[in-house]
């Protein structure tokens, strides 16, 4: 039986080395200032992020009186009619 070119271990050996390198060429793109924050000297304090969204979100406004009219109002004279079509 005719002996392979290269034997099994060095085919492994050579197949790690090929796998390592492709994996350290690898790098997460990285996204650049319109679609990230913009780039901040390390001299200027940045201010604290106020986040209006999620749980913070704010929503005493749509509690008081008037807002509970206007919500009323609209479901009562557009919604109601336009769904009992």
């Amino acid at each position: 039986m005719p002996e392979p070119l290269l034997s099994r271990r060095k085919v492994e050996i050579l197949a790690k080395g090929v796998v390592g390198n492709a994996r350290r060429r690898l790098r997460k793109p990285s996204l650049s200032f319109p679609y990230a924050a913009p780039p901040v000297p390390h001299s200027v304090d940045l201010p604290e992020q106020d986040r209006n969204i999620g749980p913070n979100y704010d929503s005493e406004w749509a509690r008081r009186p008037s807002a509970r009219l206007a919500r009323s109002a609209i479901v009562e004279t557009m919604l109601r009619p336009s769904i009992s079509m």
